[in-house]
């Protein structure tokens, strides 16, 4: 019985360990370096990451950061075809302070700041 689990087993293991082995080398590889423009009066935080053509910004939700909304995006973008913008608008995640409010507003303060961050 234990042959028969061991020979089972076995194969398995080494598919795991190969999986994980490429995927160390692809993460290690592609990670995204964060940095920080002013915009007005704020320094905002940002990621960018490919060269391609097509530019896509992405913008957090209300509560939202770059990793928080948009990790799976920033890594897996193709990133020849496209040029991928992710941001913390400011008052969210590494764009702080100010402190965030949310008058009623904010989005489209949100979009100004989007628009001149995007003129930089």
């Amino acid at each position: 019985m234990l042959l028969k689990f061991n020979s089972f087993l076995l194969p398995l293991v080494r598919v795991n360990r190969q999986k994980m082995a490429s995927i160390a080398k692809l993460s290690s590889a592609a990670v995204p370096k964060e940095e920080t423009v002013k915009v007005g009066n704020w320094d905002v935080n940002y990621v960018k990451v490919g060269s391609g053509p097509h530019t896509v910004l992405l913008v957090p939700g209300a509560l939202g950061t770059i990793w928080t909304d948009f990790k799976p995006q920033v890594e897996g973008f193709n990133r020849d075809k496209f040029t991928v913008v992710a941001w913390d608008p400011p008052g969210h995640g590494k764009s702080r302070p100010p402190v965030r409010d949310f008058p009623a507003d904010f989005y489209e303060k949100d979009a100004h700041y989007a628009y001149e961050f995007m003129k930089l």
